[in-house]
C-alpha cells in the first residue's frame, strides 16, 4: 500500500463506516487535530451526499420514463424492458465526476436550512469558565462574539492546540463550523465532544441541527428525542417543538 492510498483507505473505511468502535474513535481523534485530514474526509462525504441525491433523481427520472414507456408497450416485452441495466446509475456517477472536478459543493435543501435557523443560536461566548486569560484566548472569543467566524476559526484551533485537554475551544470551533458550512468538521468535533466531560449536552444540541441541517433528520431524530426526555435539558423545549415539526 502507498504511503498516499493508505490515508484515502482509512477516509473511505470510516465514511462506509468499516472501522471497528476502537478505530472510528481514533479516527475522529486524529480528525479533531489535523484540519487537512478533516476536510479530506468532508471531501469525500459530500461526494457521497452528491451521489446519493442524483441517484435518487435520475431514478425517479427513470421511473417516470419506464412507466411512460410500459403504458404503451405489448405485455410481452415488459419484462424484458424491467430487466434492462439501469443506465441511469452510470450517468448519475459520470455527472458526479464532474461535480467533484469541478468542486461543487453540496448544499443541504433550503427547507432544511430555514429549519435550522429557526433553531440555531450561537453558544454563548460569556459561558465560558476555567482558565487564566490570553490575548489569542480573548481575540478567538471577541471574534466568535461577533460571528465573524472566518476569523475565529484559526485563532479557534491554535487555543485548542496550546490547551489540548481544554473543551471549551473545541465546542466554539464546532458551532463556526457549523455556521461556515463545514459540515463534517462540525460533526466530527461535536461527536467528540459528546463523549467528553463539560460539553455533552450542549454538542447533542448542536449535533442534531447539524443533522437538521443537512436534511438528516433520521440521524437528527434519536438525539431530539433523548433531550426531550430528560428532566432537565437547556434545550428542552427546543427539541421537542423541533420534534413535533420533524415527525
Amino acid at each position: 500500500m502507498s504511503e498516499q492510498s493508505e490515508p484515502l483507505q482509512r477516509i473511505e473505511a470510516y465514511v462506509d463506516r468499516q472501522m471497528t468502535p476502537e478505530e472510528k474513535a481514533a479516527f475522529e481523534q486524529e480528525m479533531t487535530l489535523n484540519p487537512a485530514l478533516r476536510q479530506q474526509t468532508r471531501q469525500v462525504q459530500e461526494s457521497i451526499l452528491t451521489l446519493r441525491a442524483l441517484a435518487r433523481e435520475a431514478e425517479k427520472d427513470s421511473l417516470r420514463t419506464m412507466y411512460q414507456e410500459v403504458s404503451a408497450t405489448p405485455r410481452a416485452r415488459v419484462l424484458d424492458m424491467a430487466l434492462r441495466p439501469r443506465t441511469w446509475l452510470y450517468a448519475a456517477a459520470a455527472a458526479v465526476l464532474v461535480l467533484i472536478v469541478a468542486r461543487i459543493s453540496f448544499s443541504p435543501r433550503p427547507d432544511a436550512v430555514e429549519l435550522y435557523g429557526r433553531y440555531f443560536e450561537p453558544y454563548p461566548a460569556e459561558r465560558f469558565r476555567g482558565g487564566n486569560d490570553t490575548s489569542y484566548r480573548a481575540a478567538a472569543l471577541q471574534l466568535y462574539s461577533e460571528k465573524n467566524y472566518a476569523a475565529a476559526i484559526p485563532l479557534l484551533r491554535g487555543w485548542s492546540q496550546k490547551e489540548p485537554e481544554n473543551e471549551t475551544p473545541l465546542l466554539y470551533l464546532a458551532v463556526s463550523d457549523m455556521e461556515r458550512g463545514e459540515h463534517t468538521e462540525a460533526i466530527v468535533l461535536l461527536t467528540h465532544l459528546m463523549a467528553g466531560k463539560e460539553f455533552q449536552e450542549p454538542a447533542r444540541w448542536y449535533l442534531a441541527l447539524q443533522y437538521v441541517k443537512l436534511g438528516q433528520s433520521e440521524k437528527a431524530l434519536p438525539l431530539l428525542e433523548e433531550i426531550s426526555g430528560r428532566t432537565v435539558h437547556y434545550r428542552r423545549a427546543e427539541a421537542t417543538k423541533l420534534l413535533k415539526t420533524l415527525k
